[in-house]
């Protein structure tokens, strides 16, 4: 969750080089190391993927949702997600079928996650999930640090 300006580095603190963008008005930009100002973006949850080999940075907002046989909305529809600023997690108490899920974002297949609730991966497997009524609480983070709390009701 990104609320107003922020930079990299490429060490745990501000020396001796900071990457940013002087005026941030695209989701897609090339970043520079003269340690100008702070990236700006309206509050919301994004993915961001940055290459400092080549400068480029992609921050695109999210909306997540769950999908798959095991849904509501099989395969042709995401089930929504919420947002909960407070624990920072993405929460939905949904009805499965037995079948298998993952999450995306976006209602698009260029950011989903799969693999397991306890250790999710980009563009991994999908999750088989038994019949029920779940709530789950996607918790997203930096690398592998993504995973899921699935509670049956």
């Amino acid at each position: 969750y990104l609320d107003g300006g922020f930079k990299f580095t490429g060490q745990p603190d501000w020396g001796p080089t900071e990457y940013a963008y002087s005026y941030f008005s695209t989701l897609s930009a090339n970043i520079t190391d003269d340690n100008d100002g702070n990236m700006v973006v309206d509050p919301k949850y994004y993915f961001v993927k940055v290459d400092l080999n080549t400068n480029a940075i992609e921050v695109t907002p999210t909306q997540w949702g769950i999908i798959g046989s095991a849904t509501p909305g099989g395969w042709d529809a995401d089930t929504a997600m919420t947002y909960d600023e407070n624990t920072d997690t993405w929460n939905v108490t949904v009805d499965l079928i037995s079948g298998e899920l993952k999450f995306r974002a976006n209602n698009l297949w260029d950011i989903n996650m799969g693999g397991s609730f306890d250790k999710l991966l980009f563009n991994a497997n999908n999750i088989n999930i038994s019949a029920g009524n779940y709530t789950m609480v996607l918790h997203l983070g930096n690398d592998d640090n993504s995973y899921c709390t699935v509670t049956k009701n």
